[in-house]
């Protein structure tokens, strides 16, 4: 069992610490309140007042009054967004049933543009690209999705960083066909990187069922739905919060990089490489050659250890209903039920398709806070890598209040 005192005891407190403080509202409750200008103290219309990442929300009226109803207990995030000024987001904590009356003041925003250096790049087109690549993914399930205000959209490259940001100050609008929602994306922040090769984005999402009365496209949506849930990220955090990964199809093993001591240093193959190019050796010479071979070399070694971790060595209960995600080095997870899409081993330039999808999980904070519906306190704690890396993309997101069926 992983204890708390292993931990850094003032950063559990202060997380802990920080639920205690929620507006805390009585399980199928309604929230009900007003938006109001903060510095007129006028009424807003039209704000859009919603739970971050579910299907509960709804629009204010002339007097800048909201209402939704039916929630029920759990943790979430309210969110209000409205052109022009800066979103408002607020944790709050539904535990019984009863009424939240909020008054939310929504702060006017100047839009700042980036450092002088960056300037709004021309190739619209190719940047847009990259953006829908990186950000709904390149999933089957992405080629059914469709921006539907693409114009929203604003990129800024920085040349000498070589990094692409996309701004959007409303919300875009995305009809996912295959999952059979309409979101409303409010974009936060995005940001890919071409010279580390790494790429960010967070922003907050309103869910909508897309209305059909055909029995066919309803029933394939309900499969798809479960397809993309079941060996997702949410699904395995889910089952560490109920301690049962194992039953649920996950393998769990540690996984160690270390630098590898069968390859020589970056600036002693370097300083070689460039002694020969000065002295004009052909690139096929065996000296060339051997100092070429030296930089493939792989950085990193691997150790996959071959124990199966249980649950309760990565993960511990709290006084409340989180589970604290803490562990060393990296997670590699298997997820047996399911083999990995062909288009994923297509992408990799695999030869064949393997039977389990493979994924690797790190922390980039002391531990991670899980709720009992599989979400993280704060996304940003961990990286996934592999498969998820690939998945976890906004043409395969489901809203937190989604039920996976009991039967797969």
């Amino acid at each position: 069992m992983l204890l708390i005192s292993k931990m850094n005891k003032k950063h559990i407190l202060c997380s802990l610490l920080l639920y205690s403080l929620l507006i805390v509202a009585n399980a199928q409750s309604t929230i009900q309140g007003y938006v109001v200008d903060s510095t007129q103290k006028e009424a807003i219309v039209g704000v859009q007042v919603f739970l971050n990442n579910t299907q509960k929300g709804n629009l204010t009226d002339a007097n800048g009054y909201f209402e939704i109803e039916n929630v029920s207990e759990g943790n979430y995030e309210i969110v209000a967004s409205f052109i022009g000024y800066k979103t408002y987001i607020q944790p709050i904590k539904i535990t019984k049933n009863a009424n939240l009356n909020l008054r939310i003041s929504l702060s006017p925003q100047t839009i700042e543009l980036k450092e002088v250096t960056i300037t709004e790049d021309k190739h619209w087109e190719d940047n847009y690209l990259f953006f829908c690549q990186a950000f709904l993914g390149t999933t089957p399930n992405a080629l059914q999705c469709e921006i539907k205000n693409p114009k929203a959209l604003k990129f800024f490259f920085d040349a000498p960083k070589r990094e692409l940001t996309a701004y959007a100050k409303d919300f875009l609008i995305i009809e996912n066909k295959a999952l059979g929602y309409q979101i409303k994306y409010k974009l936060e922040d995005f940001a890919l990187n071409f010279e580390l090769g790494y790429q960010t984005y967070w922003g907050n999402a309103f869910f909508q069922e897309i209305e059909t009365k055909n029995k066919k496209k309803q029933k394939q949506w309900a499969q798809n739905r479960a397809q993309a849930y079941y060996g997702s990220l949410t699904h395995f955090l889910k089952a560490v919060h109920h301690q049962n990964y194992r039953e649920e199809g996950f393998w769990v093993r540690k996984l160690q990089r270390i630098p590898n001591r069968n390859r020589l240093s970056d600036d002693i193959i370097q300083k070689n490489l460039q002694n020969l190019m000065q002295q004009k050796y052909s690139l096929s010479s065996d000296t060339m050659q051997y100092w070429q071979n030296e930089l493939k070399k792989p950085r990193i070694t691997e150790i996959l250890h071959s124990e199966l971790l249980p649950p309760d060595s990565i993960s511990t209960p709290t006084d409340s209903s989180m589970v604290l995600l803490q562990f060393n080095d990296y997670l590699h997870i298997i997820y047996q039920h399911e083999p990995e899409d062909p288009t994923y081993s297509y992408q990799r330039k695999q030869k064949q398709t393997a039977e389990n999808q493979s994924s690797v999980l790190r922390l980039v904070a002391p531990y991670a806070i899980i709720d009992k519906k599989g979400i993280l306190l704060n996304p940003l704690t961990v990286v996934s890598e592999e498969y998820w890396a690939w998945q976890e993309k906004v043409a395969e997101m489901l809203p937190y209040d989604y039920q996976p069926p009991e039967n797969k």
